[in-house]
């Protein structure tokens, strides 16, 4: 079994940029010998780092058969623009089912950037960081208590800094991790 992967660069400001494909093939993926793409689960991921700011790209994936030929594609778009600064100064201390972390607030980076908060992310061993940050909501404080955790067991934390840019809410990179371990007593 594989896949292609289409890639199409076009102008954010374009009310269509479907309406002329120049797509152009990334990658042919072979789901036996993965090249350049992480399997997590049932996930798989492909990162593309030669993207420009301000440039939006369109993301094309077909399912390809023994025959080579194409299926129904899914189809992804975004626009690149430069991300908030991620928190640094990341602390954590472990307590009994809790963690407490805390960090240095962000600047925006950008100009035209605004930050709203934080969200927190959290990996249980050497397990890779959820999709979904621990936090409910947009954190506005630099600072996080994560509560009923299992006591003796190693947990890692990283945190991103959440900012409007235009109309589009962004996440900065991952903040440096920490890793900590709750312990009964303290």
């Amino acid at each position: 079994a594989r896949f292609r992967i289409y890639r199409m660069e076009y102008d954010p400001a374009d009310e269509c940029p479907e309406c002329r494909d120049t797509s152009t093939l990334r990658r042919e993926v072979d789901l036996e010998f993965l090249i350049d793409v992480v399997r997590r689960g049932d996930r798989l991921f492909f990162w593309d780092a030669a993207v420009q700011d301000g440039t939006g790209y369109s993301y094309r994936v077909a399912p390809v058969t023994e025959k080579g030929r194409e299926g129904a594609s899914a189809v992804a778009r975004r626009a690149v623009f430069t991300p908030p600064l991620a928190p640094s100064d990341l602390t954590a201390r472990g307590l009994d089912k809790l963690v407490r972390l805390s960090w240095e607030e962000s600047p925006a980076g950008a100009a035209d950037c605004e930050v709203l908060g934080y969200n927190v992310y959290r990996a249980v061993d050497e397990q890779p960081f959820v999709g979904a940050p621990v936090n409910a909501q947009i954190l506005v404080t630099p600072r996080f208590e994560d509560f009923g955790l299992e006591n003796d067991r190693t947990y890692r934390y990283a945190v991103r800094s959440v900012a409007l840019k235009g109309e589009l809410t962004v996440e900065s990179p991952f903040s440096e991790s920490i890793t900590v371990i709750p312990r009964a007593g303290r």
